[in-house]
């Protein structure tokens, strides 16, 4: 739920808004009574000004109330062993594993997640323990390139000064160089993190793991980028042109600001697929059902397609699909269902492994792929023929993903900025009040 402090209302996003998600475990629905719900829940929180384990009654009025139900993929135990765990840790306070609050390494996610599936983790501090080293390293960038370009200039115009600052000279590149040889430990070290939970702890599920690695690699690769363009502008144009080196010093500011958090989320956007699962390379034509989403060679190049149906030919490798998606090219393009003619031994077909995602049933994913039949509102970055096998396969609140299942975040967490759908409604109604 949203955190105590600083909640404010967003008209943008229909929700919420606040500086932490709180969490807790329920014991019990004691009473449900139209919208408002009486629980029990068991949470690491702040009583009579002293954070600790216990147990409270809240009532909450989901008209006003938000409430995210967190769906752990591989958790640890069942529900009343959830609830055990959690009331033993209560009824233990002061001597178990939660006896003293840390924001960063004992908070109210810890526990919610250690009660859930054995291991303690907290997704909120993660994300800002990754933003803290993204915005370090980037000024540490920033610093470095500017200082450098200053010597630089003095090394142009006062040349009694630069027998002195031999050393000074080449310590901005030197702070540099082991800002990115400390960014590549830590890339190591986090890769090495989500391998762990994703392999061991199984408290991350596939997709999310190759969603975060590759953005992991993408901002490192962004990083050495920037430091490569801002040194060419350094020491190689402004010794040719010092006249514009005010300009040149501010545009290369704003081109590797630009590159430096813009990159990561273009691969992302324009990323091959959406869906961050394992493609799988059938053999036989029977292998494909009505309602998979399959990668074909469509025109020279891999296309995305729905299949709606399949037809096996004696030849266990050949075969004919109808597919929906968007035909054709850019603007140009609009939504149909061709036939496609297969012949495994001439070219290859993946099927995309959906089981880490909430899926609709099979028949329901067709009905929805042909209901889209006839568009032809084709965007790069968010309608291509990608963005429709998702939307009609995957159970999500918007139309447009960004990239994570249900491993351990929240349905607000996962679709955050919505203006279509949110806990604001019921049914179609927009129930919230915008001013409390």
């Amino acid at each position: 739920m949203p955190g105590r402090k600083s909640v404010k209302y967003s008209k943008s996003k229909r929700k919420l808004d606040s500086l932490y998600k709180h969490h807790a475990i329920i014991k019990e629905v004691i009473q449900r009574s139209g919208q408002e719900v009486r629980l029990s829940l068991i949470h690491h929180t702040k009583i009579n000004n002293e954070k600790k384990i216990v147990e409270t009654e809240e009532i909450y009025d989901l008209t006003f109330a938000e409430l995210y139900v967190v769906e752990y993929k591989n958790p640890g135990y069942s529900p009343d062993e959830i609830v055990r765990r959690a009331e033993s840790e209560r009824e233990h306070w002061g001597t178990g594993n939660f006896s003293k609050y840390d924001l960063f390494t004992n908070n109210c996610e810890h526990f919610a997640t250690w009660c859930v599936v054995g291991e303690e983790e907290s997704f909120q501090v993660q994300s800002i323990r990754d933003k803290a080293v993204a915005i370090l390293m980037f000024i540490f960038e920033k610093a470095s390139s500017v200082s450098r370009i200053i010597l630089r200039l003095f090394i142009n115009y006062f040349d009694e000064i630069v027998a002195g600052c031999t050393v000074a000279a080449t310590a901005p590149a030197t702070i540099l160089a082991g800002s990115v040889v400390l960014y590549i430990a830590y890339c190591i070290y986090m890769n090495y993190r989500l391998y762990k939970q994703y392999k061991k702890k199984k408290t991350l599920c596939q997709s999310c793991f190759k969603s975060k690695r590759a953005d992991l690699w993408s901002k490192l690769l962004t990083y050495i980028v920037t430091f490569g363009l801002l040194g060419v502008l350094s020491f190689i144009f402004l010794p040719l042109v010092p006249y514009i080196t005010i300009p040149v010093i501010l545009a290369s500011l704003i081109i590797s600001s630009g590159l430096y958090f813009g990159i990561p989320r273009l691969i992302r956007l324009f990323s091959e697929s959406l869906f961050y699962c394992e493609k799988i390379e059938i053999k036989r034509v029977s292998q494909l059902k009505a309602g998979d989403v399959i990668s074909i060679n469509y025109r020279g190049f891999n296309r995305d397609v729905i299949v709606t149906e399949v037809q096996v030919e004696q030849e266990k490798t050949r075969g004919k699909i109808c597919g929906v998606h968007s035909s054709g090219w850019l603007i140009f393009s609009v939504v149909a269902e061709e036939p496609f003619t297969i012949d495994l031994k001439k070219s290859k077909v993946l099927l995309l492994d959906c089981k880490n995602l909430q899926t609709y049933p099979l028949k329901e994913v067709v009905h929805r792929a042909r209901q889209r039949i006839g568009e032809t509102k084709w965007r790069l970055g968010s309608n291509r023929s990608i963005h429709l096998c998702y939307w009609a396969k995957v159970k999500l609140n918007g139309d447009f993903p960004n990239n994570e299942c249900l491993c351990s975040e929240t349905e607000e967490a996962r679709n955050p900025t919505s203006n279509k759908q949110s806990s604001a409604y019921i049914g179609k109604r927009e129930e919230r009040n915008s001013t409390r």
